[in-house]
């Protein structure tokens, strides 16, 4: 049998698969287009099993085996991805309407925005900006001294937060 055949066969074969796993290991689908092999998410083995399966998917395979233990420390760093990102768009939803309330002239309201913007994802530069300036404005500057120092330890390498904030502590002596 040549290798065409070969690969009909195990491609016509909704199960094939070059072995059946273990106990200790999954079985996967070559034909997915799932994000774990495709999406950079820091997963140091990513690329050996994305050719892992394009070798098997080329071999007419519509499955191939990986450890448990792969596939569980790919999923936690996928999953810590994609919650991420969802607290990255939470962040910026909540800095637009911080933006759109403070446009209205509802400062207080956008205020809280910017603060849940933070919460949410604390490395949202924008929501910690808008937040000096609002401080600044409206001559709160204890609070505008207590964002500040939060931007200094999210941003310890920003210098601009350091240099503000002996600004706002030497302006007081």
């Amino acid at each position: 049998m040549d290798f065409l055949e070969r690969f009909s066969q195990r491609k016509d074969n909704p199960e094939s698969c070059r072995r059946e796993p273990t106990a200790d290991e999954v079985k996967l689908s070559t034909n997915d287009d799932c994000e774990l092999f495709y999406k950079q998410f820091g997963w140091d083995k990513q690329r050996e099993y994305f050719n892992l399966r394009e070798r098997e998917a080329l071999a007419g395979f519509n499955y191939f085996v990986m450890p448990k233990a792969d596939y569980g420390e790919a999923m936690r760093l996928y999953n810590n991805m994609k919650e991420e990102a969802r607290k990255r768009e939470e962040s910026f939803r909540l800095l637009r309407e911080g933006l759109s309330f403070e446009q209205s002239g509802d400062l207080d309201n956008a205020i809280i925005a910017y603060q849940h913007s933070i919460t949410t994802d604390l490395r949202n530069v924008g929501a910690y900006e808008r937040l000096m300036k609002l401080y600044h404005k409206l001559k709160r500057t204890d609070d505008e001294i207590q964002i500040v120092r939060e931007a200094c330890y999210v941003f310890p390498d920003d210098e601009k937060y350091r240099s503000k904030l002996n600004k706002l502590l030497n302006h007081g002596k």
